[in-house]
């Protein structure tokens, strides 16, 4: 594999923006450290690379994180969409996970505590994010767009969802987890390239 292109499959720098109604809680931190974390590393071939730069290997994070305040993204937390990504593992969702990941989502919140929980992460302000990606963060390969995760009424499992790109179409991560002897893990996790 050439160096640059294992450069750019090692070193993954997203642009997170989120939504949500209420702030971070050290859960919510967790969460979506563990998902950020394992997308940063997956395989995301699918993804349109627009830059072809070479990636510098030191000295930057791996994921930018910013806040937007336009909540229109809700429409991607809907039944169909959310039953979609866990009938395709086999699994189910609770009515309550879906209705909890919908009540927590209305309102924008800051990200920066998932910012503080690795140095891969760091935080861009909403006037600096743009959807030109590759010109405005030209070391970066992906963005993302979160949500605040959702949660069973006994914090057993939780479910964690966010946008992605550039691509020309929206493209969805779904991500399961369950607490183990008080850690959160992945249960499963899904990519949804939409046409």
């Amino acid at each position: 594999m050439k160096p640059v292109l294992q450069a750019m499959l090692l070193s993954v720098a997203l642009v997170c923006i989120a939504r949500a109604s209420e702030s971070l809680s050290p859960s919510d931190v967790v969460v979506a450290t563990v998902c950020l974390n394992h997308f940063r590393q997956a395989d995301l071939s699918m993804l349109e690379l627009i830059s072809q730069k070479d990636l510098p290997t030191t000295g930057r994070p791996d994921v930018v994180i910013a806040t937007l305040t336009d909540t229109n993204m809700l429409d991607f937390l809907n039944d169909p969409t959310l039953d979609g990504a866990a009938e395709h593992t086999g699994q189910s969702l609770s009515r309550k996970l879906k209705d909890n990941l919908r009540q927590r989502n209305i309102q924008p919140v800051s990200v920066e505590a998932v910012a503080k929980g690795s140095p891969h992460f760091s935080t861009v302000p909403e006037e600096k994010f743009s959807w030109w990606f590759a010109d405005d963060f030209p070391t970066a390969r992906a963005y993302v767009v979160l949500w605040l995760p959702a949660y069973e009424d006994d914090n057993s499992s939780a479910f964690f969802t966010f946008l992605f790109g550039p691509r020309h179409h929206p493209t969805q991560a779904f991500y399961k987890l369950k607490k183990v002897h008080g850690v959160w893990q992945i249960d499963w996790h899904k990519f949804n390239y939409y046409l």
